[in-house]
């Protein structure tokens, strides 16, 4: 079963830490990581770069037969 929610933490040093699905590879996530010194600064900072991520991707259709 998939996790749910925001995937944003707080580490030991203090610091939050977000993860965002950056792209995805042969049906694998790669996660890119924000860091805040806040936890709304992380969350802030996620939306901004998962957003700007997928925005950037290029998706190739088919050619019809």
């Amino acid at each position: 079963m998939a996790r749910k929610g925001e995937n944003i933490f707080k580490r030991k040093d203090g610091r939050w830490e977000a993860r965002y699905i950056k792209e995805r590879k042969e049906g694998k996530a790669i996660y890119g990581f924000v860091f805040g010194k806040s936890y709304s600064e992380a969350k802030k900072k996620k939306q901004q770069h998962y957003h700007y991520s997928w925005q950037n991707l290029s998706y190739q259709l088919p050619s019809p037969p």
